[in-house]
């Protein structure tokens, strides 16, 4: 009779522990890097999709812009604290990805 609780036990752990890989919400955090080692950029992914917070530095280390996704869609979008317009928003993107 002892055995019950023990397996109900082992089995609420077992899903306590597992239950993000088993429902699919792994998150992954990818780290971009300056040449001299300072953080340029962070994102967040849920099942392979941007999911979440993105945040970009500049070289000397201050937050340059800042931006939530949801299902891989950029929802919302700002510069040092002030939210930005689509078209703001895309044009910063391409200078990102120039520099």
């Amino acid at each position: 009779m002892k055995t019950k609780p023990l397996t109900f036990l082992l089995a609420l752990t077992f899903l306590f522990l597992f239950c993000g890989s088993v429902f699919g919400q792994e998150t992954e955090v990818k780290k971009e890097y300056w040449d001299k080692g300072k953080l340029r950029s962070e994102e967040h992914y849920k099942d392979g999709k941007k999911e979440g917070l993105w945040t970009g530095w500049f070289r000397n280390g201050k937050k340059m812009s800042e931006g939530h996704y949801k299902d891989g869609k950029k929802v919302d979008f700002g510069l040092n604290g002030m939210k930005m317009g689509r078209k703001h928003s895309n044009e910063l993107s391409k200078m990102e990805t120039n520099s």
